[in-house]
């Protein structure tokens, strides 16, 4: 694990320079790879290490400092910015250590104390890892789900690596301590040697390739990509209200529009509005609209009054109906019909 530990300061020494030159993100990076180094070389054998002799130099251990800097990279590289009480997540990574100090200094006094807090100290490192891994990631799903369209094509794909990473923790922590219980620590010593360096390979490719969510705004390969996807979801759109007529029901929602084609509702709103630069209710009026002009030309519905054909078409009142079918046509519909018919 020596050559993690080289690997780390090395990489991460080189993005910190970049992080302050360009003041980005890498610098967040630069300090996961400096704890992710010195958390992978003082644990090696930690499984099977319950005595004071681990503490024979200053120990390094950051069990509770690795994790809360990664979520605050996670949330550097995305649309949400960091606030001041995102950082009260590093409390517990300075309490560690100043106190594993002290039960470094104070080991000879204390001698039989130290095995007792070595095992209390892991169970907590333990039980506020896989906290927080979990609350990472419930956090992680719910933002892909709110922000959904923020997240399109390249954004989304670009920081899933991050939810790989959360999960990998979750599963390897209950993996680790389970095989360790049943007495299998020189196995969970092996693993945890492999992932570790699995992680951190994982770790300096992708977080170095990733780039902030917001700077996607003015790249053109993100707005082509989005533009695309926005295509063929109103070409989806289009394609389901030629087929189904949903259009024609007067409560025909675009929460209803979005379940139809399988489709998150933000994503149906933003391709209609930047797309046709039409709101979703107006979009709607010009299907309605296109039917009753194809209604006042059948001989079928010659009987039909205005507001019969507005209410067969889907429109609520007459005076909405009027108004839509001026815009769209530009002449009322008594006007179209003594114009055209």
């Amino acid at each position: 694990m020596k050559i993690v530990l080289f690997l780390g300061l090395l990489v991460g020494s080189c993005f910190l320079i970049l992080g302050i030159i360009k003041k980005n993100h890498l610098l967040f990076l630069a300090l996961v790879l400096f704890s992710f180094s010195f958390l992978t070389i003082s644990c090696a054998g930690i499984y099977n290490q319950s005595q004071s002799s681990q503490w024979r130099w200053l120990p390094f251990y950051f069990l509770y400092f690795t994790l809360p800097l990664f979520l605050l990279y996670a949330k550097s590289i995305s649309v949400i910015s960091l606030q001041k009480k995102d950082y009260l997540i590093l409390i517990p990574g300075l309490l560690e250590i100043i106190y594993i100090f002290c039960i470094w200094y104070f080991k000879d006094i204390y001698k039989d104390a130290v095995a007792i807090n070595w095992k209390l100290y892991m169970l907590l490192a333990f039980s506020f890892n896989l906290f927080l891994a979990s609350y990472g990631l419930w956090k992680l799903v719910s933002h892909f789900k709110n922000k959904y369209y923020m997240y399109s094509f390249l954004g989304k794909r670009h920081i899933k690596w991050i939810k790989n990473v959360l999960v990998s923790i979750i599963v390897s922590l209950v993996l680790f301590i389970n095989l360790c219980y049943l007495g299998y620590c020189d196995l969970v010593n092996f693993l945890n040697g492999f992932y570790n360096f699995a992680l951190f390979v994982s770790i300096v490719y992708f977080g170095y390739t990733t780039r902030n969510i917001l700077n996607f705004d003015c790249e053109t390969e993100y707005n082509s990509a989005c533009k695309k996807e926005l295509f063929e979801i109103l070409k989806k759109i289009k394609e389901h209200m030629i087929l189904s007529e949903d259009y024609l029901k007067n409560n025909f929602s675009q929460r209803d529009l979005s379940e139809a084609i399988g489709v998150p509702p933000n994503k149906v709103r933003i391709a209609i509005t930047s797309l046709t630069h039409k709101s979703f209710n107006s979009y709607l009026n010009c299907f309605r609209v296109q039917r009753a002009v194809l209604y006042l030309s059948d001989k079928k519905y010659e009987h039909y009054t205005i507001d019969g054909i507005a209410k067969e078409v889907g429109f609520h009142s007459k005076s909405v109906f009027y108004m839509a079918f001026r815009k769209t046509t530009g002449f009322t519909p008594l006007l179209y019909k003594k114009a055209f018919l």
